[in-house]
């Protein structure tokens, strides 16, 4: 070997070896020691890591270099290592050098590994293994468009880089590990912090609102301009409805929702989050995300919603309700943010089960109170009159504007011919239905008999005449402006195989009714029919009210 070779390799060597020392990225490491192969024609130049140290299977482009137009593999392509090329490593030493003159000719490819490297216009390759202390880091490769033949010279050399560059990369691809895990950890904690935080505000919290507070702060703090808590309608495991019991909204002048009611739909949207209870649904961007259907489109339209974040409510097999978090931006949505959100899940979920079981338990307190306080009146009741007295104990407490009791003439089969008004409630109290006072029209008339003649053991409940499908638009505009009636149940009072009458209960606007204005109602059903019996066999009296 001439003194000229071994005083260039010695200066390439060095100026490699200062370059490593200064290296503190991967294109800095893999630049360090690019010289020698873009100098002989290279036109590429990879370094990559391996996932594994002690049995890697794959191998992550993480610094990349390429000249003209040659293609580029691209930063965090994955592929597995080729398992011929693998061999090689596994039966030669680790420290020494693959050199492959054209890929097309050599035997030590197979076919398909053969392709991947022409694919990307290789012929020519140098690979070189790095590996240190039974540990595998990664490899350098370097590639040529043509047929490359390697002497002894370009062996030493490249033999060289492996025993300069083995260790230097190690280090830097360690301190690369310890920082990721260090910032890892910080994410970690700060996760932590942030659901320590809302245990701790869960804990206090004492109503719905307060409940929905407690679990907003992450969602608040990443943009959102609207938050819900809504409650699950139906059995504990097949929820029918959705009913909004909190909501905070950062724009003002837009509209409370709490108590709306939303059907669940068995499609779209809600099966993705009905059918993963303990997952949440983040979409990015509503208008674009293939799980939301047209109708939900546009009810998020008419909203000004472009995010969502959808957390269910499941607490061992029982649906509680969802949460749902929107932003009026698209938000792209991230790995921590999934995990924050799961977490906030399985927080959530115990604590409004909680605070929601204990509220049913006191709901159901105070019906039985009502209910016996009702009672009672009914028990007393010595007319018409009084019977509405006693339930209005009950009707006015939901808002009721009225209350009619109807009875029933009826035909040789038992069907109800006619209606007849007995008794009003309005305004605080009830009396002996007048005409002279009392501008009852009766129910009959509009048609709505039809609905509840049918089923005389269930409650006739329409919360919005408005929309019901099932009154035509002309005894719809009647009931709306003769009766000044927007919402109304009707209890058909039927006991010993015949109806006794009619009770008819109404609001001046729309009423949601809640669960246990439901109960209420159907037991109502179960008790009055005999007092109105009783009441019917009575002598006329003029009412106490």
């Amino acid at each position: 070997m001439s003194q000229r070779f071994l005083k260039d390799e010695i200066e390439l060597l060095y100026a490699a070896s200062n370059k490593l020392t200064q290296a503190s990225t991967p294109a800095e490491s893999l630049e360090a020691v690019s010289d020698y192969a873009r100098e002989n024609g290279a036109v590429r130049g990879l370094l990559l890591y391996t996932d594994n140290p002690l049995q890697p299977e794959a191998l992550e482009v993480v610094s990349e270099w390429v000249k003209g137009q040659t293609s580029a593999f691209g930063i965090g392509t994955r592929f597995a290592i080729p398992r011929s090329l693998w061999n090689r490593l596994l039966n030669s030493a680790a420290d020494h050098p693959i050199l492959l003159a054209d890929i097309n000719s050599t035997e030590q490819l197979e076919d398909e590994n053969r392709a991947m490297f022409a694919q990307f216009e290789m012929r020519g390759v140098a690979i070189l293994p790095l590996h240190i202390n039974d540990r595998w880091v990664g490899m350098l490769v370097f590639g040529w468009s043509k047929p490359y033949l390697f002497d002894e010279h370009e062996q030493r050399i490249m033999m060289a880089l492996i025993q300069q560059s083995s260790s230097v990369i190690d280090s830097m691809r360690l301190f690369e590990q310890v920082q990721r895990r260090a910032s890892d950890l910080e994410i970690a904690k700060n996760e932590i912090d942030i659901l320590y935080s809302v245990s701790n505000a869960l804990t206090r919290s004492q109503n719905h609102d307060e409940l929905l507070a407690a679990i907003s702060t992450y969602a608040r703090d990443s943009g959102a301009s609207s938050g819900l808590l809504f409650f699950t309608e139906g059995t504990d495991t097949a929820p029918t409805s959705l009913i909004a019991s909190a909501q905070w909204e950062n724009a003002r002048g837009k509209p409370r929702r709490v108590g709306d009611r939303y059907l669940l739909a068995a499609h779209g949207i809600n099966m993705i989050w009905l059918t993963n209870p303990t997952s949440p649904t983040l979409i990015d961007d509503v208008e674009y995300d293939w799980r939301v259907d047209p109708a939900t489109r546009t009810f998020y339209q008419g909203l000004a919603i472009r995010a969502t974040v959808l957390l269910p409510l499941n607490n061992r097999g029982r649906w509680i309700g969802l949460l749902v978090f929107n932003w009026t931006e698209p938000h792209p949505f991230n790995e921590r943010d999934r995990r924050v959100y799961t977490a906030l899940i399985q927080q959530a979920s115990s604590a409004i089960d909680s605070m929601r079981l204990l509220e049913q338990s006191s709901e159901r307190a105070e019906r039985a109170e009502l209910l016996l306080e009702v009672n009672t009146a009914l028990s007393r009741a010595t007319n018409e009159a009084d019977i509405l007295n006693a339930i209005a104990l009950y009707t006015e407490c939901q808002s009721a504007a009225g209350l009619t009791l109807n009875y029933l003439d009826i035909d040789d089969e038992g069907n109800p011919t006619s209606s007849r008004a007995v008794a009003v409630w309005m305004n605080g109290g009830a009396a002996q239905y007048d005409p002279a006072k009392h501008a009852i029209i009766p129910i009959s008339k509009f048609g709505i008999a039809a609905l509840w003649v049918s089923q005389p053991d269930g409650v006739l409940l329409i919360e919005d005449i408005a929309t019901y499908e099932w009154i035509n638009e002309a005894a719809r505009a009647e009931i709306i402006s003769s009766m000044k009636t927007h919402s109304i149940a009707l209890l058909p009072l039927h006991a010993g195989g015949r109806y006794q009458g009619v009770l008819s209960i109404t609001w001046a606007s729309p009423h949601i009714f809640t669960e246990q204005e439901k109960y209420v109602y159907n037991v109502l059903m179960q008790t009055v029919p005999s007092v109105v019996a009783h009441a019917a066999r009575l002598p006329r009296r003029r009412s106490r009210a």
